[in-house]
């Protein structure tokens, strides 16, 4: 498994992902070195998918504000009609890849926390957390998904930054050639 977060477009943004019946040791080193990543790699982030390291398990961790934790086997089975649009980067894309993203004001998860624990909670508006920390929830259960903010933009933003896309799958395409696999 690599340590570096895999960047996109590459095959373990999008793989089957493994649900976590138990909560095991390697699972908490995993996210130990995630947190690692977004609090002090490179790139900070508030939140990175298991996939997005390589690993083919169905797990994130999110900090945001301080708080923060490792989220098992995440299922959005409620979400607020009301939307809002914000921007999104992403620590698989490029730094300057921004995009516009709408997403539900509030979510409701169903989840599993480090102590096996599953969790049904509305977050967002009105509920645990605030909207922002809903965004990172959502976005990076998408990550579990194998979907990614480009799967997100509009046909018209996808135009946009047409140049930026083709920039970004050309380099993928030459690292690919690159790679001794």
């Amino acid at each position: 498994m690599s340590w570096n977060v895999q960047e996109y477009p590459t095959r373990a943004l999008v793989s089957c992902l493994s649900p976590v019946d138990k909560v095991e040791r390697w699972h908490l080193e995993l996210a130990s070195r995630m947190f690692e990543i977004i609090e002090h790699g490179d790139r900070r982030g508030v939140g990175l998918a298991a996939n997005q390291v390589g690993a083919e398990v169905c797990m994130f961790v999110w900090l945001v504000n301080g708080e923060g934790d490792i989220v098992f086997n995440p299922e959005i089975i409620d979400r607020s009609s009301r939307t809002s649009v914000m921007q999104e980067g992403c620590l698989s894309l490029p730094a300057s890849f921004l995009v516009n993203v709408q997403r539900p004001d509030w979510i409701v998860v169903r989840w599993m926390d480090r102590g096996g624990v599953v969790h049904e909670d509305r977050i967002g508006e009105g509920g645990k957390w605030d909207s922002f920390t809903a965004r990172v929830w959502h976005h990076e259960i998408d990550h579990l998904n194998g979907l990614s903010i480009v799967d997100t933009m509009s046909g018209s933003s996808k135009r946009k930054k047409r140049t930026q896309l083709a920039s970004i799958m050309e380099r993928r395409r030459l690292l690919d050639q690159d790679d001794p696999k």
